[in-house]
């Protein structure tokens, strides 16, 4: 429920993430591998690196944050086939 707090350690800080049930928020599925988390309606909005509502946004590894970090990076250049 939302009384439920969950301690993630990153280098020198402690952040503590509320769990949340709501059906906004996909963090679970993103773990799993099945939603994007562009698929999160928290993701970017309420759900942020500064103010994170799931574990994959807490650390700068997990997938919500490298999405959140690259999301407006141009796509990677390829050589043209031969």
């Amino acid at each position: 429920g939302d009384n439920d707090r969950h301690a993630m350690g990153g280098g020198d800080r402690l952040v503590f993430v509320h769990a949340h049930d709501g059906a906004d928020m996909a963090s679970g599925q993103v773990l799993r591998g099945t939603r994007k988390p562009t698929d999160c309606l928290a993701f970017a909005t309420r759900c942020t690196p500064e103010h994170p509502l799931g574990v994959t946004m807490v650390s700068s590894e997990g997938a919500c944050a490298a999405y959140y970090r690259y999301r407006g990076a141009p796509a990677p250049v390829t050589a043209a086939p031969r």
